[in-house]
């Protein structure tokens, strides 16, 4: 059998697992902690995202349920990162110098 979903709790810079997790077909839950909260950063789906009002159990027994559902609001998600590329990391580059206030 293969796995469906990865959980995992306070990303700490760990934006790696989310992206490769999404990528690799599965459904990546995590809670409100840290890094999560960036949505520009982790564009998961909220209700993919578990605290005290979207219990844990709940989240992952919808996911596998509606498996299919949940895993095509991830598309737009894949789709940004299977866009990427060197020429846009050199935009991204030159944006984030030009936002970015240097001493």
């Amino acid at each position: 059998s293969r796995s469906k979903v990865i959980i995992a709790t306070c990303l700490r810079g760990s934006e790696r697992m989310p992206i490769e997790a999404t990528l690799a077909g599965l459904i990546f839950i995590t809670n409100d902690c840290d890094n999560s909260k960036d949505v520009r950063d982790f564009p998961l789906p909220r209700e993919h995202i578990f605290n005290e009002r979207n219990k844990l159990v709940d989240i992952v027994q919808n996911v596998l349920d509606n498996f299919e559902e949940e895993q095509a609001k991830l598309d737009n998600f894949r789709s940004m990162y299977k866009n990427f590329g060197h020429l846009t990391m050199i935009e991204d580059t030159k944006q984030f110098y030009k936002a970015a206030v240097f001493a």
